[in-house]
Formats: C-alpha cells, structure tokens, sequence
C-alpha cells in the first residue's frame, strides 16, 4: 500500500494535470457550442449540445424577512445536509 505521501503527491500532480487541461477544454467546448445545439459527432465520440434554462434561485432569507416570518419558524424548517470531507491541493 502507498504511504499517505505518496498517495498526496499523486492526488496533486493529477489534480496539476487536470488544472492545466481546462483552459484547453474551455476554448474547444465554445468552439463546439458555436455550431449550436444538436449531436456532434467527433471519431470515436459524440457530444450532445443542449439548450438549457437558466437557473432560478430565490433568496428565501429577504422573502422571509419581508414577510414577517420570525427567524424560530425559519430554524424550524430548515435542515443540513450530512458533513462531508473535502481536498484541497496546496501548493
């Protein structure tokens, strides 16, 4: 088994590797979105291009506070999801 060393230096020349790709990725996926939604079809793959509608969010804290709803109703209906773990490389 890898020491956890080994298994950190992995994680962050991957994580390296990926970071330097996006740009490139970028600049291909405006590339291929400029031909419009529909399939393109590519040697071995194909990409669907789609439409999508943008995302409506409410700002339920203002709504509430407009309304007169008291913080104890806002905590009472209110959940959290399950804590997770997270990595960040430090460079």
């Amino acid at each position: 088994m890898k020491s956890v060393k080994s298994l950190v230096d992995e994680y962050a020349d991957i994580t390296r590797r990926i970071k330097s790709l996006e740009p490139k990725q970028e600049e291909l996926a405006a590339q291929i979105k400029a031909k419009g939604a529909g399939r393109q079809d590519g040697t071995t793959v194909a990409l669907q291009v789609t439409s999508v509608a943008g995302r409506k969010t409410v700002n339920w804290s203002c709504v509430c506070a407009e309304a007169g709803v008291p913080p104890a109703i806002i905590a009472k209906h209110t959940t959290k999801g399950e804590d997770s773990l997270r990595l960040t490389v430090v460079l």
